[in-house]
């Protein structure tokens, strides 16, 4: 390690190879707890209306972890 003096910046460079394996997600979407009955998108939703979606990811790919974020956007 080299130590320059304050205000002096010596040029370097860095290279990083990142490798992943394969990964494949399938995701399920179920309009019922029970998910016997598949989702279908509604076309009107009243304010206050309980929406039961159970979504499950299923991995066919190697071991990783896995984060989701759902969202919803509504038309006016």
């Amino acid at each position: 390690m080299v130590r320059l003096p304050p205000g002096q910046y010596k040029k370097g460079e860095v290279t990083t190879t990142i490798r992943s394996g394969e990964v494949r997600i399938r995701m399920h979407r179920y309009g019922d707890e029970k998910k016997e009955k598949g989702w279908e998108d509604l076309e009107h939703i009243l304010p206050g209306q309980k929406i039961t979606m159970i979504t499950e990811i299923e991995n066919l790919g190697e071991n990783c972890l896995i984060r989701y974020q759902m969202t919803a956007e509504a038309k006016k």
